[in-house]
């Protein structure tokens, strides 16, 4: 019997039941050249010890993938929560990133678990040709609009 029960305490541990289930609820998100974005991640966790989880970022290019060094691009990235902040966005943060949360104590099956993704899209500030041409008409129907006042102011 004791045979039994050393078996059974070395494959039932805790750590078999650690299941992380991670969710990031913003499919798209668009940014503006030189500003700041959150993207979000949540997790649920049934492992026993909550506060041993860790929370890892990878980014997704068209031509890359690698993990985002949180620790030493501080001035970049910020870790709030789970939650991914980027500071001065530019072209270069295009990409899909993916939120990984694992717990740190356990090996087992499901005590690892990454997001969906969130597609991030940077725009510049400039404006585009469609903006550009409602701008320049507004401008001349003012213009317009002026002379034909002062046209009539005259008349009277």
């Amino acid at each position: 019997y004791l045979f039994i029960y050393i078996i059974f305490i070395f494959t039932y541990t805790p750590e078999s039941k650690c299941i992380i289930m991670v969710t990031q609820p913003q499919e798209h998100l668009h940014g503006r050249f030189n500003q700041s974005i959150t993207i979000s991640c949540h997790f649920n966790t049934s492992c026993q010890k909550k506060n041993q989880n860790e929370v890892q970022w990878y980014v997704f290019r068209t031509d890359s993938y690698y993990q985002l060094d949180i620790k030493n691009q501080a001035m970049k990235y910020v870790l709030q929560g789970a939650d991914l902040h980027i500071n001065s966005l530019s072209h270069t943060d295009d990409g899909v990133y993916h939120c990984a949360v694992f717990d740190a104590l356990s090996t087992g099956s499901g005590a690892q678990a990454i997001g969906n993704g969130t597609t991030l899209t940077v725009k510049g500030n400039e404006y585009n040709a469609g903006q550009i041409m409602l701008l320049t008409l507004v401008v001349l129907l003012s213009l317009y609009i002026l002379i034909v006042l002062v046209f009539f102011i005259c008349i009277k």
